[in-house]
């Protein structure tokens, strides 16, 4: 797999992802899917959005850790290829490519909150619709905001909490790197994900067992789920270290080997239908099934991520011009229909049916998110790249041998 033909197809995967997030997003307002998210229904329509392939197209929670994988495998190329590095340009481009957006997006959902909400909730929808533009602003919550510390962004725009944590982990993913390219694949990922997950139940455990206050319990809560988020960063860069072994194992396949395995990441990345393994309902072990769920579902997009990148037809349809534009303004996408879902929900029902306003909201989502892309995203990609002008010489660059 060449360096430069894969990045179309993720960019293109990372656009139909952030289509799913929205669909679940809006799905969910209503109590017919917000009711078989909780507890999957018998009603045969929602069995096989359930339990087949068709549930791609809303599986929501599980696009989120793609974009996690995907990050990770896309941040992780510089590092394998010994392009120069300065950590400072590193992290100036990377806060720039996510807070700018971040921040704009919270401050036009704010404002819009404080203008047109009245705080109540709308009955024929559901709490996923109701806890946002919930409560006024707090001062806690505007600080959180600035810092992007995670506290009450539900209340604004819940989408926001992956970029918490995709900050966080972006600012210490050169060493994470300094692990993965020096060790070969089997150690960097079992040390990386153990070292994660012994560092998620350490910070849970003391959040848990010792209460400071109620803002820093949280900020250690929110840190620990960092830290168990790491682990789909590092699984995305063992991929990209070891991508030319995986496309030499996948170009020998046979058509018939492939299809098997294209079927078993979709079983895999079925979250509802992993949910049917029994780990408990409370307690330790359904904590621990909930992470060991995520992880199957990481394995499935793993093999489907190993497919893509080595299948010229798959290729070939995810370059195409309407995927390709969709992949531009995902991120754009992904930040702002969370306040498209409310201005539908809230003031066009009153002109037409609230079922068909809330429907509307990718008729309107993308242009303004290709709006968004034009005048926010560009400037934060432009600031990012300036301040990654300056390259660093042989002597400043990491020493660091892939194995």
């Amino acid at each position: 797999m060449s360096k430069t033909k894969r990045i179309d197809s993720l960019d293109s995967i990372r656009g139909i992802a952030s289509i799913v997030v929205m669909i679940y997003h809006c799905i969910l307002c209503f109590f017919v899917f917000y009711n078989n998210n909780i507890e999957p229904s018998t009603n045969i329509f929602l069995k096989i959005l359930n339990y087949t392939p068709f549930h791609l197209v809303i599986a929501g929670t599980e696009s989120v850790l793609l974009f996690f994988i995907l990050s990770g495998f896309v941040l992780s190329l510089p590092f394998l290829n010994r392009k120069p590095y300065s950590y400072k340009s590193y992290a100036l481009h990377r806060f720039c490519r996510i807070y700018i957006p971040y921040i704009f997006v919270m401050v036009l959902s704010s404002t819009l909150m404080i203008l047109l909400s009245d705080y109540q909730p709308i009955t024929e929808l559901t709490d996923a619709f109701n806890h946002r533009w919930e409560h006024p602003l707090t001062i806690e919550a505007v600080f959180s905001y600035i810092l992007m510390l995670g506290y009450d962004v539900n209340n604004v725009n819940g989408a926001t909490w992956s970029l918490v944590h995709e900050m966080r982990i972006s600012l210490i993913f050169p060493l994470l790197m300094l692990i993965i390219v020096r060790l070969n694949w089997i150690k960097s990922l079992l040390l990386g994900l153990g070292s994660m997950a012994f560092l998620w139940v350490l910070t849970k455990a003391i959040a848990q067992k010792i209460f400071i206050s109620e803002p820093i319990n949280y900020l250690l809560n929110s840190i620990g789920d960092t830290f168990f988020y790491c682990t789909f960063f590092i699984m995305g860069a063992v991929l990209a270290k070891c991508s030319h072994q995986v496309s030499k194992k996948i170009k020998k396949l046979k058509l018939n080997h492939k299809i098997i395995l294209l079927a078993l990441s979709f079983l895999l990345i079925n979250k509802t239908l992993l949910n049917l393994i029994p780990f408990g309902q409370d307690g330790i072990l359904s904590v621990l099934g909930s992470l060991i769920i995520q992880w199957i579902v990481a394995i499935g997009i793993i093999i489907l991520f190993s497919l893509v990148l080595n299948s010229k037809r798959i290729e070939a349809f995810l370059t195409k011009k309407s995927l390709l534009w969709v992949g531009k303004i995902s991120y754009s996408i992904y930040l702002i229909h969370p306040v498209i879902i409310m201005l539908c929900g809230k003031f066009l029902s009153k002109l037409i049916p609230l079922s068909v306003a809330i429907c509307l909201v990718p008729v309107f989502t993308l242009p303004v998110a290709s709006l968004m892309y034009k005048y926010i995203e560009v400037l934060s990609i432009k600031l990012g790249k300036y301040s990654s002008v300056k390259k660093v010489s042989k002597s400043e660059q990491p020493k660091i041998k892939v194995s």
